[in-house]
């Protein structure tokens, strides 16, 4: 805005500064000069010189190894997630990187969210988000209540949220954070009288301290990882090898909650073996594995649904105990891990593999149903069907596509791969129909034959979301499979309306009802939110993804585990 008497600049103004008169007087002085060829030319001189110089000294992009991702724009604007065809490439992704980690210390980034409009920067930033709040109100606590700041500890007061984060923090390159939360975890005394989830603390305590030491190889990580499993052998202390659900981690007492009428529950006996496995290899105690592996021989005698495996088994026995057969809540994880161990273990145990792919083919006979409207989904078996399906069994897809793609089978692999497409069309359908764009916790399908024309061919059992990963952990695996951009667009969908709904101040929160877009916010902000489901996002939108599914295997709380060699 600066004025002169000159026509071209305007005319000087009496109000301007003597400064600012002086700059004037120049330039109208030299008004001849300005307006030559010359004066013109060494402007862009000068300005070409600037950009080369800015080149220069901007960071170039490394192409990274297994364990740093790159913050990498990611091929779509994020301004136009819809405007894309799914004309990429269906070729199986089977040349991923093996190299292990790259874990020189010249690579620690800032700890502060950055300002980029990558996606998977973003989704980062809303990592750093909660963690700062996690830091600041709940260090060292096994959770932050993100609406009111308070703590909880109903997880043994380990710090469950910073454990089950340590490889999230590593994989996001926050080695400060990661170093400064290690150093939490040397303090720990697992020994408390506490009745400890035998299931939980393996997936996210042991797994969460396994996991960052595949990355970090820091043996402090597994020393505590193999104190807190040693004290989980009383466990197995049963007739048959069972384990009980919880033990005392003071007493060493063995026990069952009340609620699962003295039986041990099928996806928490087996989701154990994948760490106990991992544990062996690594400390050269194989007591760990036997113990865990022996479970998978007494059920592989166990009486079965056309290969579903009974939810409730009974440790003295060996047998199911009740009539209920599941692959949501109560089964899930245990058919995820007889497919991964079979893969963890070089694909060595044949009974195994069977007993995962026996059990899928009774899945497709018994559990997948298609409604009138077209969405196929899984029910459940309770001596009738029952065609109610969990968001927890949204990881059904990604699981089915991982079994394809290590399959021989060129003709099961392809009516696998087919089915997890279809069911986790379903699964980002119940997101995207809920006024939050969120999925809820259950539904039941209506199971008429002929559409009449209704919209509503489900309903709504349970509105909550609990921040779940399910869904979007089968998002990322068919986008590493398959490359198609649909799979990035449901996902960064899914982000933002976390981002619009769950966000708050210092954290994030679960949702009481995903149906109404002013429902309230649960105040709770479980540890898997930064474990599975933004570790999860931030590998769907990272371009040099470091996990090959050939030699790492993810347990069921999102923890990459090396492959056994």
């Amino acid at each position: 805005n600066i004025r002169t008497m000159d026509p071209f600049y305007g005319a000087i103004s009496e109000e301007q500064t003597p400064a600012k008169k002086q700059i004037q007087r120049f330039l109208f002085d030299n008004r001849k000069f300005i307006r030559s060829t010359k004066f013109k030319l060494s402007i862009a001189a000068v300005v070409a010189i600037t950009i080369m110089y800015l080149l220069v000294r901007t960071p170039s992009v490394k192409v990274l190894d297994r364990g740093d991702i790159a913050n990498q724009s990611d091929d779509v604007v994020v301004d136009h997630a819809g405007d894309h065809d799914d004309d990429i490439t269906d070729k199986l992704d089977r040349d991923a990187d093996s190299d292990d980690f790259d874990r020189s210390d010249d690579k620690k980034p800032t700890n502060k969210p950055i300002q980029s409009n990558t996606r998977a920067t973003q989704i980062k930033n809303a990592f750093i988000h909660a963690w700062t709040g996690y830091k600041t109100y709940a260090f060292g606590h096994d959770e932050i209540r993100p609406n009111t700041n308070a703590t909880n500890d109903s997880w043994g007061g380990f710090g469950i949220t910073l454990i089950d984060a340590l490889d999230t923090l590593y994989i996001m390159q926050l080695h400060d954070l990661f170093e400064e939360a290690v150093e939490h975890v040397k303090n720990i005394n697992w020994k408390k009288d506490h009745n400890a989830s035998v299931f939980e603390f393996t997936i996210r305590y042991i797994g969460g301290l396994l996991s960052a030491y595949d990355l970090s190889k820091l043996d402090i990580l597994l020393e505590k990882a193999e104190e807190l499993a040693y004290l989980f052998l009383p466990a197995f202390d049963t007739p048959t090898g069972i384990p009980l659900n919880n033990v005392n981690l003071e007493s060493g007492e063995a026990s069952h909650p009340r609620w699962s009428s003295g039986s041990s529950i099928l996806s928490e006996l087996g989701s154990l073996q994948l760490e106990f496995n991992y544990l062996g290899y690594h400390t050269n105690k194989q007591v760990y594995a036997d113990k865990a592996m022996k479970v998978f021989e007494v059920l592989n005698e166990v009486t079965t649904f056309d290969g579903i495996f009974p939810v409730y088994i009974d440790p003295n026995t060996g047998k199911g105990s009740k009539d209920l057969y599941s692959f949501g809540g109560l089964g899930d994880s245990f058919y995820e891990y007889l497919l991964k161990v079979w893969i963890q273990t070089g694909k060595a145990d044949d009974y195994v593999k069977d007993m995962y792919f026996n059990s899928i083919s009774g899945l497709i006979k018994n559990l997948v149903r298609v409604t009138s409207d077209g969405y196929t989904y899984i029910g459940e078996w309770d001596k009738e069907f029952l065609p109610e399906m969990d968001h927890l069994a949204c990881y059904v897809p990604g699981m089915l596509a991982l079994g394809a793609y290590h399959d021989s089978n060129k003709e099961r692999s392809a009516e696998h791969i087919k089915l997890a497409v279809q069911l986790l069309d379903t699964c980002i359908y119940l997101y995207q129909d809920q006024a939050t764009g969120i999925g809820p916790e259950r539904v039941r399908f209506d199971q008429s034959e002929i559409y009449n024309g209704d919209d509503d061919s489900y309903r709504v059992l349970s509105t909550r979301y609990l921040l779940r990963p399910e869904a979007i952990e089968s998002i990322y695996i068919l986008h590493k499979l398959t490359g198609k951009q649909k799979y990035r667009d449901a996902g960064w969908q899914i982000f933002q309306n976390i981002e619009k709904y769950c966000k708050t101040k210092s954290s994030y929160s679960g949702l009481e009802d995903v149906t109404n877009t002013k429902g309230k916010q649960n105040n709770s902000m479980q540890s898997f939110f930064l474990a599975e489901t933004l570790k999860y996002l931030y590998l769907l939108f990272t371009d040099n993804d470091p996990i090959s599914l050939d030699d790492v295997v993810f347990n069921t709380e999102a923890h990459p585990l090396s492959v056994l060699k």
